[in-house]
C-alpha cells in the first residue's frame, strides 16, 4: 500500500499531504514532484485495508455528476470515463485542500454536456484537469446558457473565484481532442437551451411547416388547413413532425420523421438571412431518439386525396420523388407513374412513356428509333427487341430486329431499306456483302464475292462471267459459250471472231489427213498426223501468202 495511505481504527484514509505534490495548471498539465506518488497512482492503487461501509458515507455534494459512494475493494480499479470522474472528484473533496475546488462542487452542477460526453464512454485528455476546472453552466442576467461553459482555470483564479467563460464547442474540443468534429456538434447542438418534441397529429405537421422555417411548402394563404399539400403526411402511416422550440416556444427547427422505421431525410432551421439550413440540433436529438437519416422515403405511403381528375401531392424530399396510386393511398417508389416535385399540391406524369411496351421510364433510360429519331424504346426492348445498324446515308440507328440485316463479311448489320447507301450488294448466294468485294456478273445481272469459285474472268471482253456459262478456249482462256464455236475436227472451242481463218485451216487439215490416209494405206505404212497437221498449217500459210 502506497506510504500516503493510511489506515486508522480498521479503516482507509488519505494523506492529506499528498495534494501538496499535484501541481495545477490552467493548460491542463499535471506534475508531481518527487516526494511522493501523484494524485493518478492514488486512484489506481488497490488498498488492502477494508473500505468504509457505504452506510457511514454521506456525499456532500448529491447535485454533481453521480450520487456513486466510495466504490467497494472489487471495484477500485475503474475503466469507464464517468466512474473515473467520480472516484478523482471524490479524492479531491476528501483531501480538503483546495477549498476553492470544493465551492464550486456544491455550487454548481457538473456542465450536462461534459456529463453526456463522459456517459458515451469518451475519455478526455487529461481526466484530472477537467475535474479540477470543474466546468459548469455559467449564469447570467438572462439566465443560464448551456451553449457556454464557466471554469476554473488555475489555482490563483480559483482562490479569487474567477470563472473563465467561453463557448461549449471550443472546450470539448480542448478535453477530448481525438473526437470527431461532427461527434463534437451532436453534443454542443443537444444543450442549446431549446425544446424538442414530436407531433403527431395532421394538424401540427401542417402547422410546423407553416409556422417553423423557411421552405417552400410554406403557403403564404391558407383558408383550410386540410388542403395543405401536408395533409397526405398523414399519422396513420406513421408521420410525424420533430421541431425544436425556443424558449418563447417559437418553431426555429422541424423536420418531417416516420416512426414506422424512424427515419427522417431532411431538417429545416431557422436563420436570420432567411434561408433555411440543416438544423443539426434537431438531427443530433432525433439521432438520441433512436431515428437514423435517409436518402429517400421510398417504400412509404401518403394518404390519397383525390380533387377533381387529379390528387393533392407535396413536395417529396429525397432522392424519391414519384408515387403510384394503390387504392387509397400513394406509394412512393422510383418508378412510380407521378412526380411529386412541385410546391402547389400537384402532381405531373413521372418520365416518359415506352411507345413499344408502354411502360413508364426514366427519360435517360429511353432511346430514339429509327433515321428521323420520331419514335422510341426502353432499354429492355432495345435489348430485346432492336439492333444499332447502318442506315440511311450511312447514320447509324436503330431499327427492329425484322429490318436489320448482318454481313458475315464485315460483322455489321444494316437496315435492309438502305443496303445501297452503305455501298453493300446482296450476293447471288443472299448473304450481304461489301461491293468492293464482289463482282458483277453482266450477263446473269448477279453479284458473287471476288473470292468465289463460281466466277471466272473472261479476257476477250474483260468481264465476270459464271462459271456454267463459259467454255475454255483451245489457248486455255474462257468466253461465254455464246461467243465460241467448236471445231468438229479438234473438238476444240474458238472464238467466233476467228471462224473464217479456222475454216481455212480445217478444211486443208481435212483434205491433207485424207491424202495422207490414202497413201499410207496404199503403201502400208503408219502415218503421223502431227506431221500433217504441220503440213497443213504451211500449206494454209502459203495459200494466203497467194
Amino acid at each position: 500500500m502506497p506510504s500516503n495511505i493510511l489506515s486508522t481504527n480498521g479503516t482507509t484514509t488519505i494523506s492529506t499531504n499528498i495534494f501538496y505534490t499535484v501541481g495545477y495548471h490552467g493548460g491542463g498539465v499535471i506534475s508531481t514532484s518527487t516526494y511522493g506518488p501523484s494524485l493518478r497512482d492514488i486512484i489506481n492503487s488497490t488498498p488492502t485495508e477494508p473500505q468504509p461501509p457505504r452506510s457511514t458515507w454521506v456525499n456532500p455534494y448529491r447535485n454533481c455528476l453521480t450520487q456513486r459512494r466510495w466504490p467497494l475493494e472489487n471495484d477500485i480499479r475503474i475503466d469507464r470515463p464517468v466512474d473515473k470522474f467520480v472516484r478523482v472528484r471524490q479524492a479531491i473533496y476528501t483531501a480538503q485542500e483546495r477549498k476553492w475546488c470544493i465551492r464550486e462542487m456544491v455550487n454548481y452542477k457538473l456542465h450536462p454536456a461534459i456529463e453526456s460526453v463522459l456517459r458515451n464512454n469518451n475519455h478526455p485528455a487529461d481526466m484530472h484537469q477537467l475535474v479540477l476546472e470543474w466546468p459548469h453552466v455559467p449564469k447570467s442576467e438572462s439566465g443560464v446558457d448551456e451553449a457556454r461553459v464557466a471554469y476554473t482555470q488555475n489555482d490563483d483564479k480559483g482562490e479569487r473565484d474567477i470563472q473563465t467563460v467561453t463557448s461549449l464547442g471550443k472546450y470539448l474540443k480542448r478535453h477530448w481532442p481525438d473526437l470527431p468534429d461532427h461527434v463534437l456538434r451532436d453534443f454542443v447542438m443537444r444543450h442549446m437551451g431549446f425544446t424538442f418534441e414530436l407531433w403527431d397529429t395532421t394538424y401540427k405537421i401542417i402547422e410546423s411547416v407553416q409556422k417553423g422555417p423557411k421552405s417552400c411548402m410554406q403557403w403564404p394563404s391558407l383558408d383550410d388547413w386540410n388542403e395543405h399539400p401536408y395533409c397526405t403526411y398523414a399519422p396513420e402511416y406513421g408521420w410525424r413532425a420533430a421541431v425544436r422550440l425556443d424558449g418563447g416556444k417559437r418553431i426555429v427547427g422541424r423536420c418531417l420523421v416516420n416512426v414506422t422505421d424512424n427515419t427522417f431525410v431532411r431538417s429545416y432551421a431557422h436563420r436570420d438571412d432567411g434561408y433555411s439550413y440543416s438544423d443539426e440540433a434537431l438531427e443530433a436529438w432525433l439521432r438520441e431518439q433512436g431515428f437514423s437519416k435517409a436518402s429517400d422515403w421510398g417504400g412509404h405511403k401518403l394518404k390519397y386525396f383525390k380533387v377533381g381528375y387529379d390528387f393533392i401531392a407535396p413536395y417529396i424530399d429525397g432522392s424519391v420523388q414519384s408515387v403510384d396510386i394503390e387504392g387509397n393511398h400513394l406509394f412512393i417508389n422510383e418508378d412510380g407513374d407521378y412526380l411529386c416535385n412541385n410546391t402547389d399540391g400537384r402532381a405531373e406524369e413521372h418520365g416518359c412513356r415506352c411507345e413499344h411496351c408502354d411502360s413508364r421510364v426514366h427519360e435517360d433510360d429511353l432511346a430514339s428509333v429509327g433515321y428521323h429519331s420520331d419514335s422510341s424504346a426502353c432499354r429492355d426492348c432495345i435489348s430485346e427487341y432492336f439492333t444499332y445498324v447502318y442506315g440511311r446515308r450511312g447514320v447509324q440507328y436503330y431499327v427492329h430486329n425484322d429490318n436489320a440485316v448482318h454481313s458475315p463479311y464485315d460483322d455489321n448489320y444494316y437496315d435492309a431499306d438502305y443496303i445501297s447507301d452503305n455501298n453493300m450488294v446482296w450476293l447471288d448466294d443472299g448473304d450481304l456483302c461489301p461491293q468492293d468485294d464482289a463482282v458483277h456478273l453482266e450477263s446473269r445481272d448477279e453479284w458473287h464475292h471476288c473470292d468465289s469459285s463460281d466466277v471466272v474472268y473472261c479476257e476477250h471482253n474483260s468481264t465476270y462471267e459464271h462459271v456454267d456459262d463459259v467454255v475454255e478456249l483451245a489457248d486455255g482462256a474462257y468466253a461465254l459459250e455464246d461467243d465460241t464455236w467448236e471445231c468438229e475436227i479438234d473438238g476444240a472451242y474458238y472464238l467466233n471472231d476467228d471462224a473464217d481463218k479456222m475454216v481455212s485451216l480445217c478444211d486443208v487439215n481435212n483434205k491433207t489427213e485424207y491424202n495422207a490416209h490414202e497413201d499410207a494405206a496404199m503403201n502400208n505404212y503408219d502415218v503421223d498426223l502431227d506431221d500433217v497437221a504441220t503440213a497443213c498449217e504451211e500449206m494454209l500459210e502459203t495459200t494466203e501468202a497467194n
